[in-house]
């Protein structure tokens, strides 16, 4: 999925695969289903439609007395918007386009934010999971629809043959999408007459051939135009290599950087907690980044 803002400011577009709308259609027709036929003691309907005053049965009567109908009316509204947008016909291919002006992404936020906080489909706090033997076996199990993976894991998912995936890029809202990468370092020790013998290894290491072995073996990614040339034949990596030219390193020589990280990875989960501030979470993260690099 790719969100990016529309031309003049106003609103987004959202660009999904085939799949994605599908799944998201699916999801917002059995919303609307529950809203419109749920049993009062169904306990899906219970997460859309919380108590109130669960300590207070009479105020809890009345509270719902006066609101219930249009909690119901608003959430299927934002359902059947989904659903409707996100509907395709048997045998498309491609990617589903869709324009929302504001009002129309309010009613899509209140229904994705249903789907994370009331239907328990995604994880609110990303940041208590690990992606290794949490959100990426998560995924090669077939229980989540979505993850930030790397090449490495589509190698695994490749292997394994479990779940039928694909690969797009980063959404932003800028109307571009970007993609960020990480560092691996080679080390050398640094003593009287060593220098030689790096230049040697390094020479040799970064031969096209050599370092593509190497790097097809481990299910990396080339870090040498060289090395992109030689692996673009393969059409799984095309994706990553597509983006690879232009992908965002992180600070990792600022100082500053192993603070700020655990900060954000601690932090930013709680943005789209129930009841969380997306604001004022990202206000604080900014404001520790500039405190800890000194600016």
């Amino acid at each position: 999925m790719i969100v990016a803002g529309r031309s003049g400011g106003e609103g987004v577009r959202i660009v999904l695969e085939v799949e994605e709308a599908m799944l998201l259609s699916e999801l917002a027709d059995q919303v609307d289903s529950v809203l419109l036929l749920g049993e009062a003691d169904d306990p899906a309907l219970g997460r859309l439609l919380p108590n109130a005053y669960p300590e207070d049965p009479p105020a809890s009567q009345e509270f719902g007395r006066y609101t219930r109908e249009s909690l119901v009316d608003g959430k299927r509204q934002a359902a059947q918007r989904v659903r409707d947008a996100t509907a395709v016909a048997d045998g498309d291919e491609g990617v589903v386009q869709i324009e929302l002006d504001q009002s129309e992404a309010w009613g899509w936020l209140t229904f994705l934010t249903d789907l994370a906080n009331k239907h328990k489909v995604t994880q609110v706090n990303p940041g208590k999971t690990n992606r290794t033997d949490g959100a990426f076996q998560l995924f090669k199990d077939g229980k989540v629809g979505m993850v930030m993976g790397f090449s490495p894991l589509a190698r695994q998912l490749d292997a394994e043959g479990k779940v039928k995936y694909g690969v797009a890029e980063m959404p932003t809202n800028i109307g571009a999408a970007v993609t960020l990468a990480v560092e691996d370092y080679l080390m050398a020790f640094k003593k009287a007459g060593n220098a030689d013998a790096v230049r040697t290894f390094l020479d040799l290491y970064y031969q096209p051939e050599t370092i593509t072995r190497w790097i097809r073996a481990e299910g990396f990614l080339p870090v040498t135009r060289s090395g992109l040339e030689q692996m673009r034949s393969d059409a799984g990596l095309k994706p990553y290599l597509d983006a690879l030219p232009g992908a965002k390193l992180a600070p990792t020589t600022d100082p500053a950087w192993d603070k700020v990280k655990l900060d954000v990875q601690q932090s930013i989960g709680l943005a789209v907690q129930p009841g969380g501030n997306p604001r004022q979470v990202l206000d604080r993260l900014q404001q520790n980044a500039v405190a800890a690099g000194g600016r």
